[in-house]
């Protein structure tokens, strides 16, 4: 019997650029599990424009099927 995944949650990453400036940041992607968007992170750490911000990096549980 064939069950249909219902995810009810994405997460977000997020880096929200330079402090005191004004950078918007930059949506680094949408991801299924925590655990993925955590490795994406990880990926992004040590390169430019992020290695000077490493605390601006979020990630954000995100909600499916309703409005925000």
């Amino acid at each position: 019997m064939f069950t249909d995944i219902i995810m009810n949650v994405v997460f977000l990453s997020w880096h929200t650029g330079a402090p005191d400036t004004d950078d918007e940041g930059m949506l680094i992607g949408v991801f299924r599990t925590k655990r993925d968007a955590k490795n994406a992170i990880e990926a992004l750490a040590d390169k430019s424009g992020f290695v000077d911000y490493p605390e601006q990096f979020l990630i954000c549980p995100y909600g499916l099927g309703k409005l925000h």
